[in-house]
């Protein structure tokens, strides 16, 4: 006799709260970066302003939210497994050197458009 087959298994749901971290670390934090680093390339003043500081204050709040996700909310990677803090570490690795290359990728134009 052959065991039934069971459908895969779909991550549980996560409450409002748990949706809202997802939403920030995943689409609105990124959203922000880019909106920011538009901003910054066609900042003409002082080579520090607001939007740097709005910039990396997101690029950290990804991060944590990211984290929470993880530690406190049983977060789950995009396929659907269970994320573990070595995900995390992997996304924190790849992030920051990303925003970096972006951040200085649009003073560079900024500069160059003076």
């Amino acid at each position: 006799m052959s065991k039934p087959e069971t459908p895969p298994s779909s991550p549980p749901p996560t409450g409002l709260s748990g949706c809202l971290v997802n939403v920030g670390w995943m689409l609105l934090g990124n959203a922000v970066l880019l909106l920011t680093a538009a901003s910054i390339s066609m900042h003409k003043g002082f080579f520090f302003s607001r939007a740097d500081a709005i910039f990396w204050a997101t690029a950290v709040a990804c991060i944590v939210l990211r984290y929470i996700s993880i530690a406190r909310m049983q977060g789950y990677t995009l396929s659907g497994e269970p994320a573990t803090m070595k995900h995390w570490w992997r996304y924190t690795v790849i992030f920051i050197p990303i925003a970096l290359v972006l951040w200085v990728s649009v003073h560079i134009i900024a500069y160059q458009s003076r």
